[in-house]
């Protein structure tokens, strides 16, 4: 949490004054009692009266300044939740494509959502609270030191007993702070999977299984939250119990000085309030503290995520252009299997030339597309991209050379120009050429379609034909297609081919399990990939 309320330092120290400002204030009302009490006694009207309207000033200035704190607080919370999603969204953009894949990415839902919401409202919130306790602590010990010294001197011997006995339950604090969020990000990955399998349930009258799944996950994380509550619940009793009797202590005390005459009978109501500062301040200060440290275990694998994937920061370099794709004696097997699904392959791909990759089903011919795609470094061998290491490139750099479609095209929710434009600003005529070229409507009307939610409101072949404009916008050198115009009507579909084997600018890459008569001609060579 630290390295964060740094990025914000001086909005904290703002809070921190403000915070400040109102435990002083808090204090100067106790000592106000004081003096209201002991103008009775002496029967000082007018100081009775100049003090009553001094104690409504103070409370007057409490409220504006709780004000001002309630957005504070909260422009400060959002910024660094912000932040946290920020390097969290950047660690995810460094992964590659093969550890992306290979794990349960729902789970990042989960750490966007609940654990950042955690963040705030068990860390931050309780933060601001721990601020105002010890300036309340500091500054009520300060004007009891002007009472007597005895009470200071009794309450720090009670107020570290206070501290720490509920410590005795930090150990399982940490534990049923894991369980949680863990508990959270499983419960996010089979809701989300269970709710993205919806139709096929709804097709095979499967839905009870659909809420059998998620309830039982309900009640696993319905348990963690009880295990932690009861932890919460264990260090709150343990304060409150040593609360209690110090207040009780420091009163009895403050009752027998008055008794001898060194202190004032008003200076009982003060120290009562004073000492009801600290030690409710004291007594809650573990459970604040425990709600902090809670956040702890979401705080280190948050930073061991952002860790492992650090900025790729390989350099563009001078390459040598011999020879422009090459495969040499590659082997390879996908994570979490131990098949291997090529053995020894090579192949140059010289530049500017087109070629089929054709073989029995299973034979690799997709995943080699994937391979020079660089989606999975892991292999055995090497792939060579205009004579330099494909594994020394970024991925970055990957990506302004080599482009893959498979048929499975991904869109977001947005219009059909966010979804051509993605981070690059196009002008309407460039997007309406590339509509063009690939047989999509190109009117302004069409650029401002909305897409729903995987693009349920175009059919697959326009997916197809959209993800393909995209491609053609940009110019890419190499074109890897993994069955690429699948769901496109077969005439569309050979003219887009063509349209791509006919640049000579392209180095083209196609697997197809259907090639037409028309285009096998366009191809330069054909691959026969033979099944390990």
């Amino acid at each position: 949490m630290k390295k964060y309320i740094l990025e914000f330092k001086s909005q904290f120290i703002f809070l921190t004054l403000l915070l400040t400002l109102v435990a002083g204030l808090d204090v100067y009302g106790a000592v106000i009692i004081s003096n209201v009490i002991n103008a009775i006694i002496k029967h000082q009207l007018t100081i009775f009266y100049q003090q009553i309207v001094v104690w409504i000033l103070v409370w007057g200035l409490i409220i504006i300044i709780r004000y001002t704190l309630s957005i504070s607080e909260t422009k400060f919370e959002q910024g660094i939740a912000n932040k946290i999603r920020a390097n969290i969204l950047e660690a995810i953009s460094n992964e590659s494509y093969e550890k992306y894949n290979n794990s349960d990415n729902s789970r990042f839902v989960s750490w966007m959502n609940n654990d950042t919401q955690q963040i705030v409202d068990k860390g931050l919130t309780y933060l601001y609270t721990i601020i105002e306790a010890i300036a309340l602590i500091g500054l009520s010990l300060i004007t009891l030191w002007t009472y007597s010294v005895w009470i200071v001197f009794v309450a720090l011997i009670l107020a570290m007993v206070t501290l720490y006995l509920p410590r005795l339950l930090n150990n399982r604090l940490t534990q049923t702070s894991q369980a949680l969020t863990k508990e959270n990000e499983n419960f996010v990955q089979v809701a989300s999977d269970l709710l993205g399998n919806f139709n096929m349930l709804f097709s095979f009258n499967s839905l009870s299984l659909m809420r059998h799944d998620i309830n039982n996950e309900s009640k696993k994380l319905k348990n963690a939250y009880v295990a932690q509550a009861k932890v919460y619940g264990g260090i709150a009793a343990l304060g409150f119990i040593s609360n209690v009797i110090s207040q009780i202590s420091l009163t009895g005390l403050a009752g027998i000085l008055a008794y001898r005459g060194i202190i004032t009978i008003g200076a009982i109501f003060s120290i009562s309030n004073l000492t009801s500062n600290i030690f409710n301040s004291v007594g809650n200060m573990p459970n604040y503290l425990s709600y902090i440290k809670s956040t702890e275990p979401i705080f280190d694998k948050f930073e061991k995520f952002i860790d492992d994937n650090p900025k790729d920061e390989k350099k563009n370099k001078l390459i040598p252009q011999t020879p422009f794709l090459e495969i040499k004696n590659v082997t390879f097997h996908y994570p979490r299997t131990k098949n291997d699904i090529l053995c020894n392959f090579s192949y140059k791909f010289e530049k500017n030339r087109n070629y089929l990759l054709d073989g029995d089903s299973g034979c690799g011919k997709s995943t080699i597309l994937k391979l020079l795609a660089g989606f999975y470094p892991s292999y055995k061998g090497k792939i060579l991209l205009k004579g330099h290491n494909l594994n020394e490139y970024s991925q970055e750099q990957l990506h302004k050379d080599i482009f893959y479609l498979d048929q499975h095209p991904q869109v977001m929710k947005g219009t059909v120009r966010t979804n051509l434009n993605l981070t690059d600003h196009y002008c309407d005529r460039d997007l309406q050429r590339a509509l063009d070229q690939v047989h999509l409507e190109s009117s302004s009307e069409f650029l401002d379609t909305y897409i729903e939610k995987g693009g349920s409101s175009l059919s697959g072949g326009q997916l197809q034909r959209l993800a393909l404009a995209r491609a053609v916008l940009r110019n890419f050198e190499i074109f890897l297609m993994d069955e690429g115009t699948t769901g496109v009507e077969k005439k569309i579909s050979i003219e887009l081919e063509q349209m791509l084997l006919k640049d000579p600018n392209k180095t083209v890459i196609v697997v197809n399990h259907s090639e037409s008569k028309e285009n096998l001609k366009m191809f330069d060579e054909i691959i026969e990939v033979k099944k390990f």
